[in-house]
């Protein structure tokens, strides 16, 4: 896949995950960390550490009331690797 599919992909599912975030500047924050992790699985350096951490709790989504089941789901169907 190019680097340029692997980024539409990513917007593509950040798309569709950041309207489930409220619009509060906390739930914005924590939609940051898991957008940075997202775009960092672009990175080969950092591809390990995002792939764990999407993979892992994902504390922010919990805290906002989101399933972290259904993020990484969206981001699959979206054809984003984890």
């Amino acid at each position: 896949m190019t680097y340029a599919k692997k980024v539409s992909n990513e917007r593509l599912a950040l798309h569709a995950i950041k309207p489930q975030f409220p619009d509060w500047p906390e739930s914005q924050l924590m939609f940051a960390v898991i957008k940075q992790a997202v775009i960092d699985l672009s990175n080969k350096y950092e591809h390990d550490k995002a792939a764990r951490y999407l993979n892992g709790d994902l504390l922010q989504a919990e805290m906002c009331g989101i399933e972290p089941r259904w993020i990484r789901e969206t981001l699959i169907k979206c054809g984003v690797k984890l």
